[in-house]
């Protein structure tokens, strides 16, 4: 098995900072880091995407209209013309992120553009 997070610093389930993705949050976080350090092309684009996966997780999220109807979720900022990844956010579920104003989609957008450069 691969470990990546040590459970002993795990928050408890009903602390508001629990985090559902925490075992694989350290990789994803380096994986992030990664893909920001890679000049962005003139024309981005906001997209979600799915991966894969049939088995069980409190995670996967159920979307009829794609491909691959059950997997996690993750919102991307891509290379309009290439499709490279240049960030992404890995939707864990519903969760206070989705309640505040402005509107869901909106903070996801805004939040991807923040590496975005301002010229």
């Amino acid at each position: 098995y691969l470990h990546v997070v040590d459970n002993s610093n795990q928050l408890d389930r009903n602390d508001p900072d629990y985090d559902r993705a925490h075992k694989v949050r350290p990789l994803l976080n380096i994986v992030k880091n990664n893909f920001r350090k890679i000049e962005k092309a003139e024309k981005l684009s906001v997209d979600e995407q799915i991966i894969p996966f049939k088995g069980r997780s409190i995670m996967k999220q159920h979307m009829p209209n794609k491909p691959h109807r059950w997997g996690y979720k993750m919102f991307l900022l891509a290379g309009g013309e290439s499709g490279i990844c240049y960030d992404f956010l890995f939707y864990v579920g519903k969760s206070d992120f989705d309640t505040q104003e402005p509107g869901f989609c909106t903070r996801v957008v805004l939040e991807l553009c923040e590496t975005v450069p301002r010229s």
